[in-house]
Order: C-alpha cells, then structure tokens, then sequence
C-alpha cells in the first residue's frame, strides 16, 4: 500500500483511481512462492484431473455468462454494458468468474450452466 500511496498522492483512490504499485522486492518474493507450488503442488500427476475438472467448470460458465449476461453481479453487469467491444466484454466475463471463489463459482456453475 506504500508503494501505491507513493505514487497517487490523492486522498481517495476509488477504482480506476489509480493501480497497485506492487515493489519488486515482492514481486519476486510472489514469484518465487508461485515457483515453489507450480513445482510442489500444482505438478503433482495426481492433482491433474481436479485442475482439469475445474477448468471445464470455469470455462462453462463463463460460456453460460456471455450466452445470458444478465447473471452477472451489479458492477460487472455495469462494466459490460458500457464495454466497447467483444474483447471488452468477454474480459468482463473472465473477471466476473475470476472474482469468485472455488465453492461460489461451483454454485454458480449449478445455477447457470
């Protein structure tokens, strides 16, 4: 949060307001943590079908969003709207699905796909 303060000296920084400064001390740090699943947890033959299983979830619902918008969440729904594009909106859907968790995209996934 420093790093970010530092560079937008405003007072409020609501959304849009202003991006994550993320130090590059950290930034390697995460990398480095992410290096360290990728090769322990995420590689592991065994977890293969779960990742895989997951993706397919994932990815019907994101299907089940762009054939009927109108299940997502206020602000995304708002964000698709006023989306230019395809592109723009697809990237709506992907953050939409990406904003929920495991057992909420499940949920969703039930509900809508």
């Amino acid at each position: 949060m420093r790093a970010t303060r530092e560079a937008y000296a405003q007072d409020a920084l609501a959304r849009f307001g202003a991006d994550v400064v993320v130090p590059i001390e950290t930034q390697a740090e995460i990398a480095v943590l992410k290096g360290i699943v990728a090769a322990n947890v995420m590689s592991t033959n065994a977890r293969k079908p779960i990742y895989e299983r997951q993706r397919g979830i994932l990815k019907e619902l994101a299907d089940a969003l762009w054939d009927d918008p109108s299940h997502l969440d206020a602000g995304f729904a708002t964000d698709f709207a006023a989306a230019a594009d395809d592109t723009a909106r697809k990237r709506v859907i992907v953050d939409q699905v990406a904003s929920l968790t495991d057992p909420s995209a499940n949920a969703w996934h039930e509900r809508y796909a």
